[in-house]
């Protein structure tokens, strides 16, 4: 992967596959981080907040195929996945504006910390994924612009967005 500057919603972190994000993991185990490129060391530094997928990291992706199944029933999350949405969130907390400005209310109006801020923003995100994909099924695309005008909501009113993100949750939708 190489570095490079970016204003898109779809960076190319998020592109990763198992293999490379096991590569990553080894590195960050081995102390070498800094031999990776710019967005490689983003998800090594994540790889390491997320201390509950790390073996994840360290099994062969036909393996990680079934555990993703036992993952995803326990969890609802899917470690590759999960990475990809926060190195996503990140490069766009860097480059887009809204989200940068999102970012900062989350964390300095409601006392989350940058990690459970890029959660925040990273749901936001895949609300507008989910209901794109429902879109393109009907020949549309993601309503980008929807997700833009959503990140502005959340700068101007975090903890109502957070509050309502919670009861989806507790509700499982």
């Amino acid at each position: 992967m190489e570095d490079r500057p970016g204003n898109e919603l779809y960076p190319q972190p998020a592109h990763l596959t198992h293999d490379e994000y096991c590569g990553i993991w080894e590195s960050v185990k081995s102390g070498e981080l800094e031999k990776l490129d710019r967005w490689e060391r983003v998800a090594g530094q994540l790889m390491l907040e997320h201390p509950e997928y790390q073996y994840y990291w360290e099994i062969p992706h036909a393996v990680a195929m079934d555990e993703v199944q036992e993952i995803s029933e326990q969890e609802r999350a899917y470690p590759d996945l999960h990475l990809a949405f926060e190195v996503l969130v990140v490069e766009q907390i860097e480059t887009v504006p809204e989200v940068r400005k999102a970012f900062e209310a989350i964390v300095n109006k409601t006392g989350k910390g940058e990690h459970e801020a890029r959660h925040i923003i990273g749901r936001v995100f895949s609300e507008m994924l989910l209901d794109g994909q429902k879109l393109t099924m009907r020949g549309g695309q993601p309503d980008e612009d929807f997700y833009l005008r959503r990140i502005r909501y959340l700068a101007k009113h975090p903890k109502k967005v957070i509050k309502e993100q919670e009861r989806k949750l507790r509700e499982g939708s």
